[in-house]
């Protein structure tokens, strides 16, 4: 830790600041993607992750998968061709 410059070394050094707020975890998380917490829960999550990037990826991460819809093609569509 020797070539460490000395603003690094008094970064660690210093006390976390106590305004840091901890995470949610991947429960609650997921539960809130999955949109089953309560009003009070679901409220203190969504304050969370306007604020935190990390935090939004696991909720983006957690969301299900949706399936790509395939567009049926239309009867008129069927019917041009190069033969008409």
């Amino acid at each position: 830790m020797q070539d460490v410059p000395k603003i690094v070394r008094a970064r660690l050094q210093r006390p976390a600041p106590a305004t840091a707020e901890t995470h949610p975890d991947a429960d609650l998380l997921t539960a809130f993607a999955e949109h089953s917490l309560a009003a009070r829960e679901r409220d203190h999550v969504l304050e969370h992750i306007a604020r935190c990037g990390d935090c939004r990826d696991v909720v983006v991460l957690a969301l299900p998968a949706t399936e790509a819809v395939a567009l049926a093609s239309s009867p008129s569509a069927a019917r041009i061709g190069w033969l008409s």
